[in-house]
Formats: C-alpha cells, structure tokens, sequence
C-alpha cells in the first residue's frame, strides 16, 4: 500500500508541477493514459508526457468549465 500513496504523491507533484521529468517517471515504456471515455489512449511514457503538457492545467482548474464542481477519476495500475 506505501507503493501506492507514493505513486499517488508523485502523480500529484507532477499535476503541480507541469515538469516533463516528473511526469515520465510516473509511467512505463508501454503505458496507456486514457483521458476520456471512447477516446483513444495516449500510448507510451513520451505520448503521455506530450499529451498531459499539450493540455495541462493548474491544480484547481475545474475539469468541465468554471462551473463543474466534481471531478471523478479512476486509477487502474498493475504492480509486478
């Protein structure tokens, strides 16, 4: 479970940070990131990093527009 929590801090540093390292460190070679239902998956750690930086947003920053409140996300992850 520690495995976890660090992931998820790390996951949340690289949200605030933006930085390209952080970000690549946080998937494998072969990832996929899925970002929205019936969207195709951003494959592999450089894909994810272009992606998350081609439309990253500040911590806060509401999902849907100024008036969304909620956001819900969903994290799948294979530990080997």
């Amino acid at each position: 479970m520690a495995a976890l929590a660090d992931w998820v801090a790390s996951y949340e540093r690289a949200w605030a940070s933006n930085d390209a390292g952080e970000i690549g460190a946080l998937f494998t070679d072969d990832a996929l990131y899925l970002t929205a239902p019936f969207r195709d998956p951003w494959r592999g750690r450089q894909q994810i990093v272009d992606g998350w930086l081609d439309r990253k947003d500040e911590p806060g920053t509401p999902a849907h527009g100024r008036r969304a409140r909620r956001e819900f996300t969903e994290w799948w992850m294979l530990h080997t």
